[in-house]
């Protein structure tokens, strides 16, 4: 289940599901989305390739596109990376302009081992390694917010919290922040703010993750600060108080700590509450 689902029908943003319909895609059926990170298309009218992959043979770079059916080709990837390992340079954000990149060779996540493509339930994913594996992203503005990201976490690595999604480049900065926790007590996301420190206040009374299993995380909020409302794989999980800002947003960890181990799948972030949309 590595995608949110298309539907034509309103408020179905938050389901599972492969089915997806070409031509009626999940940006053409729920717009407004500020952010994307996903390896399928998401708009019909975006015109630019998925993603700029790297190859460990020569470290030659190459931009990969969609195939027919709108998701990520891999036989086009394949072809390039001719037994080679592969490694995401870029992911174009299918909503404007920001992508998510790294320029540090040792730090780019990995698409491919050996020309063998990273997939989950037959679709390409990214894996980070949870070591030193992170993107980084232009500046979110934020007035309330609504986050949905599918992942499957690879690895239960010590130190407890580790960063899917953050908007802020150190984590007592102002800005939202999705983590995942593995560790026993611990909770699997939380929302940043100049206050928060990670204290029981801040952080939602929910369910600990478990690794090898896939999850559906979403977070929604009002922008007056109110009805922050964490769900896990379309049930709620769990409130959180918040507070926002403009800063700069980081994937598979918070800056340069915190990596996670996972596959991801999909992040869709919208810089308002859409929450209504979510079932």
């Amino acid at each position: 289940m590595p995608y949110i689902k298309n539907s034509p029908r309103p408020g179905r943003l938050g389901r599972f599901n492969l089915a997806r319909v070409f031509g009626n895609l999940l940006l053409d059926l729920f717009p407004g989305a500020s952010f994307t990170f996903s390896l399928r298309k998401l708009k019909t009218d975006y015109a630019g390739a998925a993603a700029r992959i790297r190859r460990s043979s020569g470290n030659s770079e190459q931009n990969i596109g969609f195939d027919s059916s709108g998701n990520f080709d891999i036989t086009a990837l394949t072809t390039f990376l001719n037994g080679s390992d592969g490694f995401l340079v870029t992911k174009f954000d299918n909503t404007a302009s920001n992508n998510s990149t790294q320029t540090t060779l040792g730090m780019q996540p990995k698409i491919a081992t050996s020309g063998i493509i990273e997939q989950w339930n037959n679709r390409a994913t990214i894996r980070f390694d949870g070591v030193d594996d992170w993107l980084s992203h232009p500046n979110l503005s934020i007035n309330g917010f609504s986050l949905f990201a599918v992942l499957f976490i690879t690895s239960s690595l010590p130190n407890a919290y580790k960063g899917v999604f953050s908007s802020n480049t150190t984590y007592n900065t102002s800005g939202m922040t999705l983590l995942v926790n593995l560790e026993q007590n611990q909770k699997w996301g939380t929302y940043g703010g100049t206050a928060i420190n990670y204290i029981d206040n801040n952080r939602p009374k929910n369910t600990t993750l478990q690794v090898n299993i896939s999850y559906l995380l979403e977070m929604h909020c009002n922008s007056d600060n109110s009805n922050g409302k964490f769900y896990l794989n379309n049930v709620i999980d769990g409130n959180f108080l918040t507070s926002y800002g403009q800063t700069t947003a980081h994937i598979g960890g918070l800056n340069n700590s915190q990596k996670s181990a996972m596959q991801l799948s999909e992040i869709i972030f919208y810089p308002f509450n859409n929450e209504a949309n979510r079932q």
